[in-house]
This record gives C-alpha cells, sequence and structure tokens, in this order.
C-alpha cells in the first residue's frame, strides 16, 4: 500500500488532490447538513490519515533533524564559511545534497527554518486530537458546532497529509517548490474556519447564558 501511494506522490497530482480540497472547502458549503455521528467519524478518519501521512519518513524537516543530530552542521553558527560546510558533507551522503534548498549544508539564510521550528506541529497535532476525542468525551459542547465545523476540519488534516507529501526532496526544484507552501497556507486557513466556527458557537452561548440571567 505504501509502494503504491509512493507512486502517486508526484506534484501534479498532490496539486489536483489540494485544489480538490480547497474546492470542497469554498464550495461546499454550511448548508450541507451532516449527522453528528457521520461528521465524528470523518474527523477521526481524516486525523488517522494525517498520523498515517505524518509517520512517513524522508521530509524534509527530518534530514534538518537528523543534520542537527548527527553533530555534522551547528545550525547555531550562521558565520561559518561556505568552504568549512562543504568539507563536512552528511554522513552517508554525497555533495549533490547540498543543492537541497532547506539542507543546513547551505548555510543558513534569512528564509531557511531552523529545525526548531518545526516543533510548532506538537501543539497543532495535540489540539486536533483533542478535538476529535472531546467527539466522545464531551459530545454535548461540541453538538451545536460539529456539523459546521467539520468540513473545515476534514479539510485541514487532508492539506497537512498533503504538505508531508510534499515537503520532500523530490519537490525541490522549479514550480515544484511552491506546492508545500500552498498546502501549509490550506492548512492555516482550513484550521482559522474550524477556530471560527467554535468562537462564534462560544459567543453564543455567552450571549445565551448572559440573557438567562437577565
Amino acid at each position: 500500500l505504501r509502494n503504491a501511494l509512493t507512486s502517486l506522490n508526484t506534484p501534479p497530482v498532490v496539486v489536483a488532490a489540494g485544489a480538490a480540497v480547497l474546492s470542497s472547502l469554498t464550495f461546499g458549503g454550511a448548508a450541507v447538513t451532516i449527522p453528528a455521528s457521520l461528521a465524528a467519524g470523518l474527523n477521526l478518519t481524516a486525523f488517522l490519515i494525517n498520523l498515517g501521512a505524518v509517520s512517513v519518513p524522508g521530509r524534509l524537516d527530518g534530514e534538518q533533524d537528523a543534520e542537527m543530530r548527527q553533530g555534522t552542521l551547528n545550525p547555531n553558527k550562521p558565520s561559518a564559511t561556505r568552504q568549512t560546510q562543504e568539507s563536512t558533507p552528511l554522513r552517508g551522503s554525497d555533495n549533490n545534497n547540498n543543492n537541497n534548498n532547506y539542507s543546513l549544508a547551505r548555510g543558513r539564510t534569512l528564509v531557511s527554518p531552523s529545525g526548531w521550528a518545526f516543533a510548532i506541529w506538537a501543539p497543532i497535532y495535540l489540539g486536533e486530537a483533542c478535538l476529535v476525542a472531546s467527539q466522545w468525551i464531551a459530545p454535548h459542547i461540541l453538538a451545536p458546532v460539529l456539523p459546521q465545523i467539520t468540513l473545515p476540519f476534514v479539510a485541514a488534516n487532508l492539506f497537512q497529509s498533503l504538505w508531508c507529501a510534499s515537503f520532500r526532496p523530490s519537490y525541490n526544484q522549479g514550480w515544484h517548490l511552491y506546492v508545500s507552501p500552498f498546502m501549509l497556507a490550506g492548512t492555516a486557513y482550513s484550521l482559522s474556519q474550524v477556530n471560527l466556527q467554535l468562537l462564534s458557537a462560544a459567543s453564543s452561548l455567552d450571549t445565551s447564558w448572559t440573557s438567562g440571567l437577565l
């Protein structure tokens, strides 16, 4: 199964999948009524797909982590010379690895992310896991808003899965470089829609609670 999915991981296929997710998010509409049980199942399925995608090795952030763990490169020394960096290639790699725009072997730039920057995914995945679990732990809390947040939440997880597929060395040339930022932007937009719906629901609850007191 993994080999079959790997063979499908090409920029045109990933871009088409991302466009389909964006279209469903944009034109799917809040008018579509989703039963709570189906919404919970869709959210869980999308999150599990996301976890499966992020567990597949070979992403560029994984390579950066490996470089720093090997101790062959020190990202805290941006003043190191190009000659010094290129004279200490990664263990088990050749000089062609320096063609990787995200490799620390190319030296630090204003736009290359540090390895620790990817730790932001930890609270994101934790928040998503809490939302999925709360569907069964505290269903009465999410029930009023669950149909509204399902579409953007599923889209966010699919965008994250597509980002995991595209943030790889094979996407390191030409327009392929822009595929992973597109997926990342889709993730951010989708999660913002989830947050908007949750805030709207919380505001409605506060208003009704205040009205009841008055």
